[in-house]
């Protein structure tokens, strides 16, 4: 991710107002969103409305309505885009591969999910998982398209 000099302590600030002050600045951000239209994000049972710049971390839940779309980009490079009414959960969330640990494990409740593989699906190839209501799917590849129904 690039930033100015300037736009970086700008977004941390924002972004330790908006959750309620510094001790949450001490969260590991784990991406962030790129572009957003009727979405929210879904952290300890408080729903805010997901903006471009808006930092995730893992145990967030993305949610689009109706008429909505996110798309984020993770730590290692990975890029995930949601449809209409998508709900998806960054259940696991590692990249630190100078220790060895590498992981994405996200649960697409509903909607729809593309997937192109960042640096996590390079390392081990089994390392990204996206699961459904009805299975689990490996991102073994550079892309995945899911779709899940109620």
């Amino acid at each position: 991710m690039h930033f100015s000099r300037l736009c970086l302590p700008v977004l941390t600030l924002s972004l330790c107002l908006w959750w309620g002050g510094a001790a949450q600045a001490q969260v590991h951000s784990i991406g962030e969103i790129r572009t957003a239209r009727d979405a929210r994000i879904a952290r300890a049972g408080v729903e805010t409305a997901a903006v471009a710049g808006a930092a995730l971390e893992e145990k967030d839940t993305v949610i689009t309505g109706s008429s909505g779309s996110v798309g984020f980009v993770l730590n290692d490079n990975s890029v995930i885009t949601l449809g209409p009414n998508s709900r998806m959960a960054l259940d696991e969330y590692a990249f630190e591969p100078q220790d060895g640990k590498v992981s994405l494990i996200g649960n697409l409740l509903t909607g729809t999910l593309e997937y192109i593989s960042g640096n996590i699906s390079k390392i081990s190839k089994d390392a990204a998982k996206f699961r459904t209501p009805y299975t689990t799917v490996a991102a073994r590849g550079t892309r995945l398209l899911i779709r899940a129904q109620e």
